[in-house]
């Protein structure tokens, strides 16, 4: 028990949200044409779309510093001094996460001349795709989703499932942010990695996204929580203009192929398939080059039909053996299963982001980001060797908050501050097709080839089936200019609150080997699982993680020359589990737990894991591109689903109980049920035969 305690403080050591830096930076050192620095230079960055400006003076080595810029197209850098003639850059493109670096060197105000910039995007040590509004616009997209832009990096790979793997790591591992808030599945339920994937939504408009950022490998010890990729989203911001779209995309099952096969008269077209998507953008000033809004909202509508229905071509169904299982679980239940011919299987959801963008002072900005997600999709499938009554599937459903606070503040000319708040509130679940405690019932060996298996009633694991995460971050990064070195000192901290409800077979599962052993109450298989309110202390069963993980980091970005930059630091974290499962006496007093040294409820103690991180950068700029060499190495943690943790809490053989009961069979056919049939079961009232916890 202490190895899968010690296991499971690893486990949460590695789960962190990463820390994702949402503006840009700029830097440079501005000289005279005799390559002397220029002390107290004014150095003033300013968007004119929004009225932004950021000021700072030169230091003694004629040095400059511009954080916590909003990254976007259209800025202005213009660069004065006493005696020379004023510079200004026009049309500067600042990327999320970049450090710019731009020298500037400015002419005797007798001698008016061209400005000379040098230098471009220095991000050491970081392997990085960026995607800008325009790029993004101009992909073509499919699905009208994020995942047709970033799985263009060089390093990822599109799973089966629909997420995106980068470098051969499964896409569990990767960090999805929006405006520095997580949206990624930390559970790791979802095959697609973000939230709403198990309703196979879009996290976000893409018509809402301004820059994609993706990251592979990061020396910078502000990130982490991702041992694949990290994928930070930057949403629009309203301008001094008001500006709004209104979009919206079709297609059906005219616009899709023909079903192949050797007989072309016998090719058919899907019946009644349709993907429709609806959205609007509107944004603006509310106080003119002070406070700005921007709203997106859009909606997703997807319908396809079923198939191996009664009266597909080439399915092995019979109408009298369908007919007799609805008419016999009817007369137990008082429900026929909800039919068996075609249906659509849909799928729904709607999202909406509003932001906020104030301008206190030329010194100060607050930004406040909303969004929200609710997504629904019915989860039905049918193939050649297992069918499933209309009314028994099930749909998953998705609901996710995201609130996100964050402060911009340039202290001085060498000081800046950054902090930030973020508040998630998810929910996920499966929702069964009908409503009642109506068990699950599987008949084997159904059909013309005696190999079709059925099933009616309840999804076995949809009946108790709900997840509930809330996670709240604080940030916070002071960046401290000194010389030709950029010291970042930070903290960062994630609280965890998660209460999952699971009980498979939760209303009892019965499998019968064929119709007339269903018909004759002959089961040769009982799975029921259950919880006892006396244990539990709740009828709301369903184990809760509370945690959290403290984060303190420091580093050096620092410009050696010549090219040359190098990044160093070190983050350390302290991961804290908050409450233990319960324990189980009459295990912690067997003889496995005395032999193995193994306990259940237990926690393991708190321990400091420190993450070091170095990486070395040289650039040289060329007419016609720029060649690059990068170095690097340290401690990478990455994110680890939570579901392997809390599943111990859920698991103790406490709070969750199980039983299987097998029917006592003579000569392959079953002569004793392995169960009576019961709407509402009861661990107390069933008779078996052969018992199995």
């Amino acid at each position: 028990m202490k190895r899968l305690f010690l296991l499971l403080c690893i486990l949460l050591s590695l789960q962190s949200v990463v820390a994702q830096v949402t503006t840009s930076s700029l830097r440079g050192v501005v000289l005279n044409s005799s390559n002397e620095v220029l002390v107290g230079a004014t150095v003033v960055l300013s968007h004119p779309q929004t009225g932004r400006e950021y000021i700072v003076v030169a230091g003694t080595d004629g040095r400059y510093a511009l954080h916590g810029v909003r990254p976007g197209d259209g800025y202005a850098l213009e660069v004065s001094y006493v005696g020379y003639e004023p510079k200004r850059v026009e049309s500067l493109l600042l990327k999320v996460g970049e450090v710019r670096v731009l020298d500037v060197f400015l002419k005797e105000s007798v001698e008016i001349e061209q400005i000379v910039v040098k230098g471009s995007a220095t991000d050491a040590g970081d392997v990085k795709n960026q995607f800008s509004e325009k790029l993004i616009s101009q992909l073509p997209t499919h699905s009208r989703s994020l995942y047709d832009v970033v799985r263009l990096v060089p390093q990822a790979i599109s799973t089966k499932g629909g997420g995106i793997s980068y470098g051969g790591v499964s896409n569990r591992y990767n960090s999805f942010m929006v405006n520095g808030v997580a949206n990624n599945d930390m559970y790791g339920l979802s095959s697609s990695g973000t939230h709403g994937g198990l309703s196979n939504a879009n996290p976000i408009a893409l018509d809402a996204i301004e820059q994609l950022d993706v990251v592979v490998a990061s020396y910078d010890v502000r990130m982490s929580g991702f041992g694949g990729g990290a994928i930070n989203a930057i949403t629009k911001s309203g301008t001094n203009e008001f500006v709004g779209s209104a979009y919206s995309y079709f297609n059906n099952e005219d616009l899709y192929g023909t079903t192949p096969g050797r007989d072309i008269e016998k090719r058919q077209k899907l019946q009644q398939q349709a993907n429709q998507i609806y959205g609007v953008t509107f944004g603006g000033p509310l106080v003119k080059d002070k406070l700005f809004f921007f709203v997106s909202g859009e909606y997703n509508e997807k319908r396809s039909p079923s198939s191996y229905y009664l009266g597909f071509d080439g399915t092995a169904l019979l109408e009298e053996d369908l007919q007799r299982i609805s008419s016999h679980y009817q007369s137990l239940t008082g429900y026929d299963g909800g039919g068996v011919g075609r249906r659509d299987v849909e799928q729904r959801s709607g999202s909406l982001m509003a932001n906020l963008d104030w301008r206190i002072n030329s010194r100060n900005r607050l930004s406040v980001s909303y969004s929200y997600l609710d997504a629904r999709a019915e989860e039905y499938g049918n193939t050649l060797s297992s069918f499933t009554f209309v009314g028994s599937g099930y749909a998953n459903y998705s609901t996710a908050h995201h609130l996100a606070l964050s402060l911009e503040s340039q202290i001085g000319d060498r000081l800046h501050n950054t902090f930030s708040v973020g508040y998630s509130r998810v929910g996920d679940g499966r929702k069964p097709d009908v409503d009642g405690l109506f068990p699950s019932v599987i008949i084997k060996n159904t059909g013309s080839t005696a190999g079709v298996t059925v099933n009616i009633g309840n999804n076995r694991y949809a009946g108790i089936n709900s997840l509930k995460q809330n996670v709240l971050t604080l940030t916070d990064n002071l960046i401290w200019e000194r010389g030709a070195h950029s010291f970042t000192f930070g903290m960062h901290h994630e609280l965890y609150n998660i209460h999952n409800r699971y009980l498979a077979n939760a209303f009892g599962t019965y499998t019968y080997n064929s119709i007339a052993d269903f018909e004759q109450n002959m089961a040769a298989m009982y799975e029921y699982n259950y919880t006892d309110p006396a244990i539990t202390g709740s009828t709301t069963w369903g184990p809760r993680f509370k945690a959290a993980e403290l984060s303190l980091y420091a580093q050096d970005d620092w410009d050696i020359g010549g090219g040359f930059r190098l990044m160093y630091g070190v983050r350390a974290t302290l991961p804290l589990i908050f409450n233990t499962p319960t324990p189980n006496d009459e295990f912690n007093n067997g003889e496995i737990a005395h032999r193995n040294g193994l306990r259940i409820g237990d926690v393991p103690q708190a321990h400091i894991l420190l993450s070091p991180r170095v990486g070395l950068t040289w650039r040289r700029y060329y007419d016609k591109g720029v060649l690059s060499a990068e170095v690097g190495g340290g401690v990478f943690t990455g994110q680890v689903p939570f579901v392997w943790v809390v599943n111990n809490y859920s698991n103790t053989g406490v709070e969750q109980k199980g039983l299987r009961l097998m029917g006592r069979t003579e000569g392959g056919k079953v002569v004793e049920s392995a169960a009576d049939f019961s709407v509402t079961p009861s661990p107390t009232s069933i008779s078996n035969t052969s018992f199995m916890l």
